[in-house]
C-alpha cells in the first residue's frame, strides 16, 4: 500500500506581508541612514494566540540605550486587525490591513516627537563616538 501525502499548503502564505515583515523591513534603514550610530530592532514574543511585536531604537555608543518606539499586537492566525501603540507620539490605533499599518507606522516614524528623539540620540552618539573628547 502506497502512503499518500494528504497535506495542502496555502497558496498565498509566503506572499502575505505580516506586521513582523513590515517592521523588519524598516529596521535596517535607520542603521544605514545614520552610519550605524542608531539602530532599530524588532522583537517578537508570543503569548497564547497573540503575537506582540516591538520596534526599538538603540544607540550603541550610549551603552546600547534603547527606546521602545512602537508595539503591534495581533492574533497568531491572522495578522489583521492589529493594534498599534506608540510610546513616542501616543498613537493607539486599530488597523485592518497592511496598507493601514504601513500608514500608521510611517506617521509615527515621521512624527515630530520621533524626529526629536532621533536628533537627541544622534547628537549624543556623535559626542561619544571614537575620537571625540566628551569632556569639552
Amino acid at each position: 500500500m502506497t502512503v499518500k501525502n494528504l497535506w495542502k499548503l496555502p497558496e498565498n502564505a509566503a506572499m502575505e506581508r505580516t506586521p513582523t515583515i513590515i517592521l523588519s523591513e524598516q529596521a535596517p534603514f535607520l542603521a544605514k541612514m545614520t552610519n550605524e550610530l542608531i539602530r532599530a530592532r524588532v522583537s517578537r514574543r508570543m503569548s497564547g494566540s497573540l503575537i506582540f511585536l516591538s520596534l526599538r531604537v538603540e544607540a550603541p555608543a550610549l551603552n546600547h540605550y534603547s527606546v521602545n518606539v512602537l508595539e503591534v499586537q495581533h492574533n497568531f492566525l491572522k495578522p489583521f486587525p492589529s493594534h498599534v501603540r506608540s510610546s513616542v507620539d501616543g498613537t493607539r490605533e486599530d488597523v485592518e490591513s497592511e496598507e493601514e499599518l504601513v500608514n500608521v507606522v510611517k506617521r509615527i516614524l515621521e512624527s515630530e516627537e520621533m524626529q526629536k528623539l532621533l536628533s537627541s540620540l544622534l547628537r549624543e552618539s556623535l559626542m561619544q563616538s571614537p575620537g571625540k573628547d566628551s569632556s569639552k
